[in-house]
């Protein structure tokens, strides 16, 4: 039983649960303190499933023909990043990469300005995020070109995620929104209660995203 029990502490651990463990052996000495952190990973997972399970709904809502494993990949990432990013969460990435992929969950989406995929990244943002994330050497990727990793629908959702969580950590959530679509100066204009200096679409993609987020939340009934 101890055994499973540190396996799935250390599983935990390594998907970047905000679980704060020091020294099991010594912290964790009697049956009470040990049910009590089974307690909290069985709701953990439980919460887990119930998020994957409502991104599921949601993508399956908007297109029908991604096969069930890419599916479950999806839904998989994203979770991850809301534990990887604490201040996102699932219905604020599902209504940003419903708005940005024009209600088509489409990988290979693209704008006439040639942002790419589920949360339309510029190529030369692409590049930048590469940088940061240093998603190449992690997942030891091979690639020619940017475009080949913007449209692949895992990275892009992995390097979108991280740039949302930037932009709302330094500009709040609405002037993170403004920021990830009208760049960081419509963030801190927003901030700034300078609209008049935020362009139109910027304007109108907020509050979009918030009542996304807010249907989201009313028809699963999460948070």
């Amino acid at each position: 039983m101890i055994g499973i029990f540190y396996s799935i502490l250390a599983f935990i651990s390594s998907l970047f649960i905000p679980i704060e463990i020091h020294s099991i052996n010594q912290n964790y000495n009697t049956i009470g303190e040990q049910i009590e952190c089974i307690r909290i990973i069985d709701s953990i997972t439980i919460k887990s499933e119930v998020e994957k399970q409502k991104i599921e709904s949601i993508i399956t809502k908007y297109n029908k023909t991604i096969p069930q494993e890419q599916i479950d990949r999806i839904a998989n990432l994203i979770w991850e990043m809301t534990i990887k990013y604490p201040n996102l969460n699932t219905n604020i990435i599902c209504a940003l990469i419903t708005h940005e992929s024009a209600k088509t969950w489409d990988f290979n989406i693209r704008s006439k300005m040639g942002a790419i995929g589920l949360m339309q990244i510029m190529p030369s943002t692409g590049i930048f995020l590469l940088y940061e994330t240093k998603l190449i050497e992690r997942k030891k990727i091979t690639y020619t070109k940017i475009e080949d990793i913007l449209e692949n629908p895992l990275y892009n959702i992995e390097l979108g995620c991280h740039y949302l969580s930037c932009m709302i950590n330094q500009f709040g959530v609405d002037g993170g929104l403004a920021a990830y679509n009208g760049g960081p100066r419509s963030g801190q204009n927003w901030c700034n209660n300078n609209l008049i200096d935020v362009k139109e679409e910027t304007l109108k993609y907020v509050p979009f995203i918030k009542k996304l987020y807010s249907s989201y939340v009313m028809e699963f009934n999460t948070m």
